[in-house]
């Protein structure tokens, strides 16, 4: 996901990552839904781009170093 690679995943994979099924990442219960969803994605590049763009977003909000940095940042004022 940092590249700009979608991903599709099942549920565990996905599970605790703060992760929107259908917003950026797709998530399939079973084999056959998963390898449907693959193939939906690798076929709709607005579904792709939409994907790519938003994971992006989200993972430099949420779990980038400038973010890690702020909370770290943030805990250590507290303790003073």
């Amino acid at each position: 996901m940092s590249y700009g690679v979608p991903c599709v995943a099942t549920p565990l994979a996905a599970e605790g990552m703060g992760l929107t099924n259908g917003k950026d990442i797709l998530v399939g219960k079973d084999p056959r839904e998963f390898s449907d969803l693959v193939e939906q994605l690798y076929s709709d590049k607005a579904l792709w781009t939409r994907l790519s763009e938003n994971s992006i977003k989200l993972l430099e909000e949420k779990y980038s170093l400038a973010h890690f940095s702020d909370n770290l940042k943030d805990l250590l004022s507290s303790l003073e």
